[in-house]
């Protein structure tokens, strides 16, 4: 008995092997997409929390003096502490009562306007009677300390 062997025609092999090709390109491309996004930096992320959450306190419980100096020499030359106490009054006049800093807080370790020193950013919501805000901060490595470059006041 003997065997015959029968090949396929050089152009189904093409054909076979351009489809195996196509399939996996399109798995890999797929796989691609369902990938989890990089994490933050947790040392970055620890240091941005930390700084602005006792910037947020220090400002809930009047001690301006306090977040004055967690800012850095930039910040420190657009506020004073009584300008700190100034901005703070005006983000909550609305309200009624003191604030609290509630434990809500948002970070970012990248963004458009990220500046080479800059460690992270951060988002710590204040709420009171009456009042939801938060100010938003961009914490900066300063002579190696974490300090407070830019404050936005308000929520969005």
């Amino acid at each position: 008995m003997s065997m015959l062997s029968i090949k396929p025609p050089r152009s189904t092999l093409s054909w076979l092997g351009l489809k195996l090709l196509s399939i996996t390109l399109i798995a890999l491309s797929l796989s691609a997409c369902f990938e989890e996004a990089p994490q933050a930096n947790p040392r970055a992320k620890d240091v941005t929390v930390s700084t602005a959450t006792n910037f947020a306190r220090a400002l809930v419980s009047s001690d301006f003096t306090e977040a004055h100096t967690l800012l850095s020499t930039q910040a420190h030359q657009r506020y004073s502490a009584a300008e700190l106490q100034q901005a703070y009054a005006d983000m909550t006049s609305y309200g009624d009562g003191p604030g609290a800093v509630d434990g809500h807080v948002e970070f970012m370790d990248d963004w458009p306007a990220r500046q080479s020193q800059d460690i992270g950013w951060a988002y710590v919501s204040i709420t009171g009677a009456g009042f939801i805000e938060a100010v938003t901060v961009v914490v900066a490595e300063e002579n190696g300390a974490a300090k407070i470059r830019e404050i936005e006041w308000g929520r969005p």
